[in-house]
């Protein structure tokens, strides 16, 4: 069974046959076990039952193909019990084992990633992906922790992310910049995201960018959640169409 999921049957031996190699399968799926080693036919709690004498028997039902994908970031658990003969018919309670699958996506660490940008003040472009103002994901309104572009930056500003390999994207999760009160105006509203995978030739995201504006406030959560929908890349870059305010600043976290 799967954490936060209904538990799913996928077989059923009850070993009752009595006699042969096979213990078959009650469940609808048809997964007979076949003997391995030297398992005996013996008394059981409901009819007949299986002996195993701990060196080398078990049942093996050979490869098991589930009837659909295991869920991405999911802990699957399994119990296996004994149950002694009769008269006794004590229950011994299995371990219980567990593995769990990878996660759908994983964080990008910014020692992979080259920030850039058209200008800075404050604090460069090295600080939207180094953690700087982060804690438990939750930004202050420290602006030294936050990239602004130069208020002389002439045409638009821009940020860029080189990725020391070409990676399969995502999503990008954005904090804007978080000065405090009405500082927060500096950051990007409307951007057009392109992406390249050499650096020479690039390719504009299709949609419309909008970044919500910051709170202004310790404590800022994300609130802006680029969807890259799986393209690969190895060069992001954001170029600032507007902002909140009516000062040609560019600025995100």
């Amino acid at each position: 069974m799967t954490s936060g999921a209904s538990a799913e049957l996928v077989g059923w031996w009850k070993c009752n046959e009595g006699s042969g190699t096979i213990a078959r399968d009650a469940s609808r799926y048809g997964n007979d076990a076949s003997f391995h080693g030297d398992p005996q036919w013996a008394a059981g709690h409901f009819n007949g039952g299986l002996e195993f004498d701990g060196s080398g028997d078990y049942l093996d039902r050979g490869v098991y193909t589930p009837s659909s994908t295991l869920d991405y970031g999911k802990t699957y658990f399994w119990r296996i019990d004994e149950v002694n003969a009769p008269p006794d018919s004590a229950v011994h309670k299995g371990d219980v084992w567990s593995f769990t699958t990878e996660p759908i996506v994983y964080a990008l660490p910014g020692d992979k990633i080259t920030a850039t940008a058209s200008s800075s003040q404050d604090g460069g472009p090295e600080k939207t992906i180094d953690g700087s103002g982060l804690v438990n994901d939750l930004h202050s309104i420290n602006t030294k922790a936050m990239w602004l572009s130069a208020a002389g930056d002439p045409g638009s500003a821009w940020i860029r992310y080189d990725f020391d390999t070409l990676y399969k994207l995502r999503q990008m999760l954005v904090w804007n910049y978080n000065g405090p009160l009405l500082l927060s105006g500096f950051g990007v509203k409307n951007a057009t995201i392109e992406y390249s995978a050499d650096g020479v030739t690039w390719t504009v995201l299709p949609g419309t960018n909008t970044f919500a504006k910051a709170s202004g406030k310790d404590g800022y959560a994300c609130n802006a959640t680029v969807d890259l929908g799986g393209i690969v890349a190895k060069s992001v870059r954001i170029t600032a169409n507007s902002n909140w305010a009516v000062r040609s600043f560019a600025s995100m976290v």
